[in-house]
C-alpha cells in the first residue's frame, strides 16, 4: 500500500473540548522524536479518587527502578491518563527488560517491597502496602501467535513522553506502542475494555505514526483488520482513519461480499 497519510477530507486535529492537557502543541510523535523542550503534563489531578491511596507507592516505585539504574515505560491504565482515558486500573504497569525483572526480585525486597516470579514467559510482580506493581518485559507474549510480545528497546525508550505524578517525572509509551500492546492483550475476553483504550487513542492522538504502527500490529492481519473495519465505521475515530487504509477496508469489503454472493 505504500506510506499512509493522514486524511485530507476532514480535519485531523484532535478535539481540544474533550482532554486538554492532551493536545497542547507536541512535535511529531513518532516522526521527530522527545526532546527537553516537550512539554509535560501532570497526570495527578485525572488519577481517579478510587487510585489515590497509591499514588505515594507509585512514586517510590518509579525512584527505587531509578535508583536501581532500570530503563523503563509506563503502560497500561496509568499511561492511558496522557491520552485522555481515565478509568480505575488495579495496579501500575511498568515495562522493563527481562534481565532486570530478574535482578528486582532480589533487589525489591530490600527495600521493602514484597516480589513473585509469577510467569517466566512474560511478567513478575511487586507488592507494597497493598498496592499491586506490574514488572513486564514480554506483554501479550503468545497472544494471538506472536512468541515475543511487546518487549522494551531503545526505540521504544526514545519514543516515550515525559509525564510527571505529583512533581515526579516519569515516561509513559508512545500512543502507537500502546495500541500495539492494546490491541494484543485485547484478545483476551476478559480485556475488552483495551479495545476501547485503542479507540480513544486513535481519536485523541495528533499526528500518530501509521506508518510506525502498522509495521507493528500487520502481524495481527485479523484483529488489525477488526480493528480499522470498526475504526472506520465509527463516528468518533472515521476521520482518523488515513484514506488509503478507508478505501482498501471498503474494496475488501465489496471483494468478501462478491464471494459470499457466489458460495451462496
Amino acid at each position: 500500500m505504500g506510506r499512509v497519510t493522514r486524511p485530507t477530507r476532514i480535519r485531523c486535529d484532535t478535539d481540544r473540548s474533550r482532554v486538554n492537557h492532551c493536545f497542547a502543541p507536541r512535535v511529531k510523535r513518532g516522526v521527530e522524536m522527545s526532546s527537553a523542550k516537550d512539554p509535560v503534563y501532570d497526570l495527578t489531578p485525572l488519577m481517579p479518587e478510587g487510585m489515590r491511596d497509591a499514588i505515594p507507592v507509585y512514586i517510590d516505585t518509579i525512584e527505587v527502578l531509578r535508583d536501581f539504574k532500570v530503563p523503563f515505560l509506563i503502560v497500561g491504565g496509568v499511561a492511558m491518563l496522557e491520552y485522555g482515558r481515565t478509568r480505575i486500573t488495579k495496579d501500575i504497569d511498568f515495562l522493563i527488560y527481562k534481565q532486570d525483572a530478574i535482578r528486582l526480585l532480589d533487589q525489591l525486597p530490600v527495600v521493602g517491597y514484597k516480589t513473585q516470579r509469577t510467569d517466566d514467559n512474560w511478567v513478575y510482580h511487586a507488592f507494597k502496602n497493598g498496592q499491586i506493581i506490574d514488572l513486564l518485559f514480554a506483554l501479550g507474549k503468545g497472544f494471538l501467535g506472536d512468541p515475543d510480545g511487546v518487549m522494551l528497546t531503545d526505540e521504544l525508550l526514545a519514543r516515550g513522553r515525559q509525564v510527571s505524578l505529583n512533581g515526579t517525572v516519569f515516561p509513559v509509551a508512545s500512543p502507537e506502542d500502546l495500541i500495539h500492546s492494546k490491541l494484543l492483550v485485547s484478545w483476551k475476553r476478559t480485556r475488552q475494555e483495551d479495545f476501547q483504550d485503542v479507540l480513544l487513542l486513535l481519536r485523541n492522538t495528533r499526528n500518530l505514526d501509521w506508518d510506525y504502527l502498522l509495521n507493528k500490529i500487520s502481524r495481527y492481519p485479523v484483529r488489525t483488520l477488526a480493528l480499522l473495519s470498526y475504526a472506520t465505521s465509527c463516528q468518533i475515530t472515521e476521520d482518523k482513519v488515513p484514506i488509503e487504509i478507508v478505501t482498501e477496508i471498503e474494496n475488501l469489503s465489496r471483494r468478501l461480499f462478491q464471494w459470499m454472493g457466489r458460495a451462496a
